[in-house]
C-alpha cells in the first residue's frame, strides 16, 4: 500500500540534508582529484564542481522533502531554503579558502598586504554575484529533485494500483 501520511519537514533538517550532501560530494571530488593527480599525473583545473555540487545538494533536498511531505512544497519556502543553503555554501567555501591560506597551500598566489577600497568593492560585488548564482543553482536543483520525487511517487502509486487489479 502507498503511504499517504503527511509529515512536514523542518527547514533545519532540510538544510542539514543539503550540508551533508554538499560536504559528502566535496570529499568525494577532492578524493577523485587527489587520486587523479597522484596516480595518473592528471591535473584538473575546472571550477565546474562549484556549480554541480550545490545543484546535487539541492536535488537531494528536493527529493527528501517530497518523500516526507508527499506534495509540492510552497515556492516561497523553496526560495528561502535555497537562499539559506547558498549562504552556507559560500561560508563553507570561504572556510576552505581560509584553511588553504592558513596551511600555506596558497602562498605566492595572493597579493601581500591589505586590499584597498576598490578591491574591497570588487570582492563585495563578486560575493553578491556568487550568492545570487548559488541561490539560483540550488533552487533549480531543489525543483529538479521535487519533480523527480513526485514522478517516483506517481510511478509507485501506479505500480501498486496495477498490483491490486483482479486477475482474469
Amino acid at each position: 500500500m502507498t503511504d499517504l501520511s503527511f509529515t512536514r519537514v523542518g527547514t533545519g533538517r532540510l538544510v542539514m540534508v543539503y550540508v551533508g550532501a554538499f560536504i559528502a560530494g566535496l570529499i568525494l571530488v577532492i578524493g577523485i582529484y587527489f587520486i587523479a593527480e597522484t596516480w595518473f599525473n592528471f591535473s584538473a583545473k575546472s571550477g565546474a564542481m562549484g556549480v554541480i555540487l550545490p545543484m546535487i545538494g539541492g536535488m537531494m533536498v528536493g527529493q527528501y522533502q517530497v518523500s516526507r511531505e508527499k506534495a509540492y512544497p510552497a515556492s516561497g519556502r523553496a526560495w528561502k531554503l535555497a537562499l539559506i543553503c547558498a549562504v552556507l555554501t559560500i561560508l563553507l567555501q570561504l572556510g576552505l579558502v581560509a584553511a588553504a591560506i592558513g596551511s600555506g597551500q596558497m602562498d605566492g598566489t595572493l597579493p601581500g598586504g591589505r586590499f584597498d577600497t576598490d578591491e574591497q568593492r570588487i570582492l563585495a560585488i563578486m560575493a553578491a554575484a556568487f550568492l545570487v548564482i548559488d541561490t539560483l543553482v540550488i533552487r533549480l536543483g531543489i525543483r529538479m529533485g521535487i519533480r523527480q520525487g513526485l514522478k517516483q511517487q506517481a510511478q509507485l502509486a501506479k505500480r501498486q494500483g496495477a498490483d491490486r487489479r483482479p486477475h482474469r
